[in-house]
């Protein structure tokens, strides 16, 4: 099964994002940085790992695989990115992965599976510092696995194995359609922000439509950024592959390119946590007509 799902597909498994955590027995890392909301800011140095190997390796799916530290039941916890900023048929893949897939198999090995974070809101949310947000924005499938940490050793390591398996024959299944998808959605994007056709949702999730006051309709065509906010900003622009243009002593950060899926949530004053806020431009002298 494993050649045969890889050989159009790369999967990237993250087991362990958080290594003097996991020392530590700690969430946290050495320095106190919670790096599961660390996707987008980038400030540890395991983020910006993960996204040197996410922008360089350019996986068709990411699997974050996780233990809740104090749970006994259920064996499994599943979601997919939430994210409305996610091109649409990727996000729609991840969940018939769990939806669809995962839910109907692993209980027919006798393994209990829920919903992580039922409901509106976190955890479960949209929140773009999560890695299974994080890796939709990238235009990867997301897929975050919760095992229960109180089991035994040999039973959770059974659980994320036979997790994986069903991962991979979900891969095997449909990889003609996670290809096409996952392949088009640089380009698609990145048109939508040219064309300005989409609106750009700075919150919301597939299961909490966004306020009028959270939606960016329509969004900017680019946004204008003095030369010291370009430097504030150049670690993030390096690793998520983004680029910027002169324009006379300012930088303008286009929506028209590939991971226009972020620019607003990096630089958008209304954002969560904007890393600098960048001067929109939305009129239709400085864009031309939506």
């Amino acid at each position: 099964l494993l050649p045969d799902a890889l050989s159009t597909v790369t999967v990237l498994v993250i087991p362990t994002a958080n290594p003097d955590g996991r020392f530590a027995n700690t969430r946290r890392n050495a320095d106190n940085v919670d790096i599961n909301r660390d996707h987008l800011a980038l400030v540890t140095p395991e983020a910006r790992a993960i996204a040197r190997v996410i922008r360089d390796f350019r996986p068709d799916l990411v699997v974050d695989a996780h233990e809740r530290p104090s749970a006994t039941t259920p064996d499994l916890q599943l979601l997919w990115p939430r994210n409305l900023n996610v091109y649409r048929p990727v996000r729609e893949l991840s969940r018939a992965l769990v939806e669809d897939h995962l839910f109907e198999q692993l209980p027919r090995s006798g393994r209990t599976v829920e919903l992580y974070g039922p409901g509106p809101g976190p955890p479960g949310d949209e929140n773009e510092g999560i890695l299974r947000n994080a890796v939709g924005l990238r235009h990867a499938l997301g897929l975050l696995i919760e095992s229960s940490g109180q089991q035994g050793a040999k039973r959770r390591a059974a659980v994320q194995q036979e997790t994986m398996n069903e991962v991979l024959e979900f891969f095997g299944n449909r990889s003609g359609e996670i290809v096409t998808a996952v392949t088009a959605a640089p380009e698609a994007k990145g048109a939508i922000g040219r064309d300005r056709s989409e609106p750009f949702y700075l919150f919301g999730a597939d299961d909490n439509a966004p306020t009028p006051d959270q939606t960016l309709d329509p969004p900017p065509c680019a946004y204008e950024l003095s030369t010291e906010q370009v430097t504030t900003l150049q670690p993030q622009l390096t690793l998520l592959g983004l680029e910027t243009e002169q324009d006379g002593l300012d930088a303008l950060l286009h929506m028209d390119q590939p991971m226009m899926t972020v620019v607003p949530l990096l630089v958008d004053a209304g954002a969560r946590r904007p890393i600098v806020a960048g001067a929109p431009r939305v009129s239709e002298a400085e864009c031309g007509a939506p």
